[in-house]
């Protein structure tokens, strides 16, 4: 079915790649990265924290065991620091089997389990840093565009295109996926040397708009149309 395609298009060069792997010719496949509602966040602030008294960090997105949550708490469990708190926002069913072994695994009380947020807004006005442990192949992540758009930091695993995003000691930190001892070791490093968050602010790439992206969408069909 994808040979018979005209065009293939891929929002990072990770699934580019994945597609040539398998057979398809590189020549059919073209990369866009996926465009962001960047209007969702229009008007947002950060409150005002200080971030050498304490540094919060957090994760947003679902919680399920392919997003590495359980990394993420066993990593934070080691961080023996009054400054640092993890919160953690998502949906969930406090009923599931894997969210009572998750809420077990909680030996840090600076760790939150928030849940539900009606406002998107609402978690990165309180992040100082996002983590991202995913431990599946993640291709174009919403959340690190998230991240982008409203200037906060990443820690993220090195898999799958998530390297294409967040640029190891540039505009955050890489671990390894589903090592929670190298997550620990990169949480403590930014404790031990706060000042360099506002390195990684600096150097954020810009997050295109969902209708730049559509413009480049309709040149893609236009060309195929015309016989380009």
């Amino acid at each position: 079915i994808l040979l018979k395609a005209d065009k293939i298009i891929a929002p990072s060069r990770f699934l580019r790649d994945v597609f040539v792997k398998y057979g398809i010719p590189k020549e059919k496949i073209v990369c866009s990265d996926n465009g962001y509602n960047v209007g969702v966040f229009k008007g947002f602030k950060k409150k005002k924290s200080d971030k050498k008294d304490r540094i919060i960090f957090g994760y947003v997105g679902r919680i399920t065991e392919y997003k590495g949550i359980d990394v993420l708490i066993e990593a934070f469990n080691r961080i023996d620091h009054s400054k640092a708190e993890l919160r953690i926002y998502g949906s969930y069913n406090p009923k599931s089997s894997y969210i009572k072994e998750l809420k077990k695994k909680i030996k840090n009380p600076n760790i939150k389990l928030i849940g539900k947020f009606n406002d998107l807004k609402e978690p990165y006005s309180v992040i100082d840093v996002l983590i991202f442990p995913s431990i599946w192949y993640e291709n174009c992540p919403l959340v690190l565009k998230e991240a982008m758009i409203t200037k906060t930091p990443v820690i993220a695993s090195n898999i799958g295109a998530i390297p294409e995003f967040v640029k190891d000691g540039v505009n955050g930190l890489l671990f390894e996926a589903g090592n929670a001892n190298d997550l620990c070791s990169k949480i403590k490093k930014i404790l031990d040397n706060p000042d360099i968050l506002e390195k990684f602010i600096k150097h954020m790439r810009s997050v295109r708009s969902i209708e730049k992206q559509a413009k480049e969408l309709e040149k893609i069909y236009a060309e195929i149309i015309a016989g380009l």
